[in-house]
Order: C-alpha cells, then structure tokens, then sequence
C-alpha cells in the first residue's frame, strides 16, 4: 500500500497532509464497510443463535476486526486528533443512525438497544480515536 501522507512544500518537512479522499475514505468507507459486515453478519446470525447473545456474539468477533482494520490504515500515519475525532464521530453516527434505519425501524425488533449495543457504539468511538493517540505519541 502506498503511503497516504503526503507534505506540502510551503510547510516544515514531515507535516501531515490530510487529503479530501483519504478523510472520506477513512471516515466514511471504513465506517460503512464495518457497519454492513456486521449487519450482514446479524441476519446470518440471527437465524442460529438466541437474540439476547446476538449482540454479544457480535461484539467479540467484531471488535478484534475493527481493532485490526484500524490499525492496519493508521499505524504509519501521524494525524491530527482532529482528524481522528472525525473518525471516531463518524464511524459511530454512521453506526447509531444505520442500526435505526436498517434495524429498529425495518425489523421491529423489540428491545433492540441492550447493552452490547451501547458498548458496540462506545468501542467504535474509541478504537479510532484511541489509536489517534497511539500513533501520535510515536511520531
């Protein structure tokens, strides 16, 4: 993969750049493609497994994959917090709002929100913006 960071002349040398692109990928397509394979994964699911360890089940094959998609885009870039707090507002509004149309609203389940889905959105917020901290600190 090629490097994403680029520096602009008129700044000191090895000053990040964030690219239009690269922020609508990072924000918005990461986020989409992790939300739709966890949906995807609940239908499958749901039809094998109890609906109050669904969420649950989901949670923990679901977290690693986050932590490591996370990891694998951003360990060579040093971005600002900024940036990452996009991120992590965008993965998880993406998450809050989709699981309302595509789930609550399409579906009727009842009682939707248990607390999985809760700590679901917490770990979305916090694993872009936590590895933001990570990888600044190193630079």
């Amino acid at each position: 993969m090629s490097t994403i960071i680029r520096t602009r002349p008129d700044l000191p040398s090895g000053i990040p750049v964030e690219r239009p692109r690269d922020r609508f990928i990072d924000a918005l397509g990461i986020g989409f493609f992790l939300w739709f394979t966890g949906y995807i994964a609940s239908i499958i699911l749901y039809f094998s497994v109890p609906a109050e360890l669904l969420g649950w089940i989901l949670f923990a094959l679901f977290t690693p994959v986050i932590i490591i998609i996370t990891a694998i885009r951003f360990r060579k870039r040093s971005l600002s917090f900024r940036y990452y707090g996009l991120v992590s507002v965008t993965w998880t509004m993406l998450a809050i709002v989709f699981d309302f149309l595509f789930i609550v609203l399409l579906f009727h389940p009842i009682n939707y929100y248990h607390p999985s889905v809760f700590v679901y959105y917490l770990v979305t917020f916090l694993v872009p913006f936590i590895a933001g901290i990570m990888y600044r600190s190193r630079s």
